[in-house]
């Protein structure tokens, strides 16, 4: 039981890891260093503010960028910061929405191994054709028109490969930080 725990953490301090370098990426170091209280500047000015004592906030697609690479968890809460235009404006509003259904897609390749796992049948059996491109690509799964081999046409939802896991382990940073706060 000890080591489950143990194992648990550590996959937990890796994807705290992964979301530390994509936020590093994409030029969001000034939010680790709050985290971790470090203060490496002699700047006087608070770190939100510009001389002109404006707030300096990051652009619209920046963090659409970040919530994208981050995965599901992450593109799900920005499907619901989506819905805030009471908190938002709307650049970011129109930024968010982007992440209901047109998130980058997993490859054709993880897609139809997915579908031939979970039919346990080469795809070209119960479809006539399947195409390559989706229709829409959101956080847990993007939808592809199929042709049965009836001859009916179906779109297919199918689901990203490996998202159970970083969906997992996100809970569980989210458990570990709610408990230290």
């Amino acid at each position: 039981m000890v080591l489950s725990k143990s194992a648990g953490r550590v996959r937990g301090l890796r994807r705290f890891g992964a979301i530390a370098r994509v936020l590093a990426k994409h030029g969001f170091s000034d939010l680790l260093d709050r985290i971790f209280h470090r203060d490496a500047s002699p700047d006087p000015l608070p770190p939100d503010e510009s001389l002109t004592g404006k707030p300096i906030y990051p652009s619209p697609q920046r963090i659409r960028k970040v919530l994208e690479e981050l995965g599901p968890s992450f593109i799900k809460l920005g499907q619901l910061l989506s819905t805030r235009a009471d908190l938002f404006p709307p650049e970011y509003i129109d930024e968010f929405k982007k992440l209901q259904d047109r998130v980058p897609p997993v490859s054709f390749e993880q897609i139809r191994n997915v579908v031939e796992k979970d039919l346990k049948l080469p795809l070209d059996e119960p479809f006539e054709s399947f195409e390559s491109e989706p229709l829409a690509s959101a956080s847990v799964a993007q939808v592809h028109l199929a042709r049965l081999a009836t001859g009916e046409r179906v779109p297919v939802k199918v689901v990203r490969p490996g998202i159970d896991k970083n969906i997992r382990e996100d809970i569980g940073l989210i458990y570990y930080f709610a408990g230290n706060i």
